[in-house]
């Protein structure tokens, strides 16, 4: 199997622009891919990998990441299965190859491990937070007494920051996919102000981000 950006398509309906593919680039590369004896994985998501972002009628999309595959690699993973996810602030669009055929895995939710943010020291607020969790615990147990407080204080911190910093994180990927879903748009005057403004949100926050 073999994947990535080869610059080229496979039909007319691969690319969006004013101009076409001339016929005989498509034809050599066809046959370059019937004399390897590869055959395209398809793909869910948008049709189109890479975008110039250029405004109507200068804007201009093809299908230019792709996955292909042997007979025999395809025997041996029957349900793989390429989507194609949106990436904001990109011209390209990523490949996501799930040899089990469940491209949402990428998406699924984990439980993460509780970590000390950075941010959260630069706020005075901090201290009273965890002052108040360590002395909330009445257990005179000491063992006992040393987890709870250690609990509480996680908990606290969790709380405050949810409020106090507005879960960053979360409003990044919101962010991220008010863009993506611009960019499949006709790009429209309207509409290239409406991704530079997005872009321009996401790059403050994501600043803000890096010591998260």
């Amino acid at each position: 199997m073999c994947a990535g950006d080869f610059n080229e398509i496979l039909d007319q309906q691969e690319k969006d622009c004013f101009l076409p593919r001339p016929p005989c680039q498509i034809r050599e590369f066809r046959e370059y891919l019937n004399d390897c004896g590869l055959q395209d994985l398809g793909f869910a998501g948008n049709i189109f990998t890479w975008c110039n972002h250029r405004e109507e009628p200068n804007t201009v999309r093809a299908r230019l990441d792709c996955a292909y595959c042997d007979s025999s690699w395809a025997e041996l993973f029957p349900m793989a299965k390429v989507t194609h996810v949106p990436v904001a602030c990109s011209y390209r669009e990523v490949l996501w190859i799930a040899l089990d055929g469940k491209p949402s895995q990428y998406m699924a939710r984990r439980k993460q491990r509780f970590r000390f943010e950075v941010a959260w020291a630069s706020s005075p607020a901090c201290v009273d937070v965890i002052q108040q969790a360590w002395l909330s615990d009445k257990d005179n147990i000491p063992h006992r007494s040393l987890i709870d407080k250690i609990r509480a204080c996680r908990m606290n911190l969790l709380q405050w920051n949810r409020s106090s910093f507005g879960n960053i994180r979360k409003k990044l990927k919101e962010l991220n996919e008010k863009i993506c879903e611009r960019q499949a748009h006709t790009i429209t005057p309207s509409v290239k102000f409406e991704i530079e403004t997005l872009k321009d949100s996401l790059e403050r926050m994501a600043a803000s981000e890096e010591i998260l």
